[in-house]
């Protein structure tokens, strides 16, 4: 039974957490993919070197970066510097060593990169890279998966690039990437895997990743690993909802992962973010194997700045996008400001 003004009693609580937040030490954990463009992004998960660089000049003069330990550190003991900014990639892509951390050992910015350790040494692309040339092929087969809701024909109906998920959708194709892209990342891994597999038969795609969507090869895992200022976390192996994994299989991810990467590296794994990470990606129980499995931190994919109370297995962090030097100095100010 709710009680009377039990709502107005959660806004007041929300309130007065917002004012505390905002006269606290707090920082902002910013959340790259990719850094290689221009090509074609459904997803918004690409940043161009060039933006990057410029994005990392804004960075050196308006806050201060520091190393996902640090960071950590500090924000736990209240004791944030002003505008503390820490710098994470999800996934592992390939480029994360050509392109970004080139430029971040250039301005002797850290960072850490979360990486998807069943992909190491992948010969294919993450799922939704699949997807992607998938659904831009130029025809499809004339009998669709069973599991497709098609609705066009198998000739070159347009995707409609340089369309994006934040569109509106005005064609078969695009429709079709939003269904999928949906209902794939829900399944179980496996599933999730022989179905992108039909698809690609379907579209006649080959499995073979191009060059600007690979991930990393062990050895390039090695490089960055050993670059000064990178730390590498966990991403888990297959890339799952962990919300919707039971605590072994969670476990199990996480172990494996961590196995994995110490394997290749030669160092220890304290640190780690959720696949997706949105809000229906995580729950308390995620929080729970997290802390087991024995992670000193665990990063999210919610929106909001960290602060000395934030969940330690569920620090947020802020999606950045392909954003011109002045938008995203300006979205920086208004995070930290609205924080």
């Amino acid at each position: 039974m709710r009680l009377p003004g039990a709502g107005r009693v959660r806004r007041v609580a929300r309130t007065v957490a917002g004012a505390a937040r905002r006269r606290c030490a707090r920082g902002l954990v910013l959340l790259y993919h990719r850094v290689a463009g221009p090509r074609f992004d459904p997803q918004l998960l690409d940043v161009a070197p060039a933006t990057f660089a410029a994005h990392m000049d804004v960075l050196q003069s308006w806050g201060a970066v520091l190393a996902v330990h640090d960071f950590e550190v500090a924000r736990r003991a209240g004791r944030l510097p002003p505008r503390a900014v820490c710098i994470t990639f999800d996934d592992g892509y390939a480029d994360n060593l050509h392109a970004a951390a080139r430029l971040l050992e250039a301005r002797r910015l850290p960072a850490t990169v979360f990486v998807t350790s069943g992909m190491i040494d992948a010969p294919g692309e993450f799922w939704w890279d699949d997807l992607e040339r998938v659904v831009a092929a130029p025809s499809l087969g004339a009998t669709a998966p069973s599991f497709v809701q098609w609705r066009g024909g198998s000739g070159p109906e347009a995707f409609g690039a340089p369309w994006t998920i934040e569109q509106s959708v005005a064609t078969a194709r695009q429709q079709l990437y939003l269904d999928l892209s949906r209902d794939l990342r829900l399944l179980d891994p496996a599933e999730r895997d022989a179905r992108v597999a039909e698809l690609r038969g379907w579209a006649g795609v080959p499995r073979k990743a191009r060059e600007s969507h690979r991930s990393l090869m062990a050895d390039e895992l090695r490089q960055l690993a050993a670059m000064a200022g990178i730390t590498i976390g966990a991403h888990t192996v297959r890339h799952p909802v962990m919300a919707r994994q039971s605590p072994n299989a969670q476990r199990k991810e996480w172990d494996d992962s961590i196995r994995a990467i110490a394997t290749v590296t030669g160092r220890k794994v304290t640190v780690a973010a959720y696949p997706y990470g949105g809000a229906g990606d995580v729950s308390r129980a995620c929080e729970t194997v997290a802390r087991e499995v024995g992670f000193d931190t665990v990063f999210a994919n919610e929106a909001g700045a960290a602060w000395r109370w934030s969940r330690r297995w569920r620090v947020p962090r802020l999606l950045v996008r392909d954003w011109p030097a002045d938008e995203f100095l300006r979205r920086l100010t208004t995070w930290w400001e609205s924080a």
